[in-house]
């Protein structure tokens, strides 16, 4: 089945639920997607094509996605950070000590814009201080404030109770595994994030 197919099969089964679920979201959508595909290879009896894999496999690392960051925001809710996102480039800096802000907008793999006012606002928050580079005035760099320091000492513990709780009743066989999938999935999106001139989906899966 070409891509184009897909996508209007895909636009089919929107249409069929959304006349029959008009004011529910695209999160709830994806749950009866899933469920629809279960339901018919159970009814068939048949292995699922490939493409149904792929799209069961998006749509369940889209909901671990989001029940990440649920579980980030109860998590960090008594420390001055508000998502894994913005833990994690505070575990950044605390690596590499005095990243640029350039380096650090592109680790949090988002939108220019709005990686640079997250970063604005763990200056302002005092947990990064702000420097020019002594080599090049043009370029700013951050690092830790004792502040950030004692920050990070309790999300460090705040994180492994959602990393924990993420994994659920998994062996460390599971997790040995699962480091090892997510690790390939890992450089292989950022190897396309770091490669130039993509503006479309079609682009990347070029």
């Amino acid at each position: 089945m070409k891509e184009a197919e897909h996508l209007h099969e895909l636009l089919n089964h929107w249409i069929k639920y959304s006349r029959s679920y008009p004011t529910t979201s695209t999160h709830d959508f994806a749950k009866w997607l899933l469920n629809q595909t279960e339901s018919r290879i159970e009814e068939s009896g048949q292995a699922q094509t490939l493409m149904g894999k792929q799209m069961q496999l998006g749509i369940l690392l889209g909901r671990l996605s989001n029940f990440a960051d649920l579980w980030g925001k109860l998590a960090f809710k008594d420390i001055p950070i508000r998502s894994f996102e913005e833990y994690g480039i505070l575990k950044e800096v605390e690596y590499k000590q005095s990243p640029s802000k350039n380096e650090l907008a592109n680790v949090l793999v988002n939108e220019k814009s709005t990686a640079f006012e997250i970063i604005k606002r763990l200056i302002r928050d005092g947990l990064f201080s702000e420097s020019i580079d002594k080599n090049d005035k043009r370029i700013r760099r951050v690092t830790l404030t004792q502040k950030g320091k004692k920050v990070i000492e309790k999300a460090d513990h705040q994180a492994q109770k959602v990393a924990q709780l993420l994994v659920g009743n998994s062996t460390e066989q599971d997790i040995d595994d699962l480091i090892k999938k997510f690790s390939y999935l890992n450089d292989f999106h950022t190897g396309k994030y770091e490669s130039e001139g993509w503006k479309s989906i079609d682009d990347l899966l070029n």
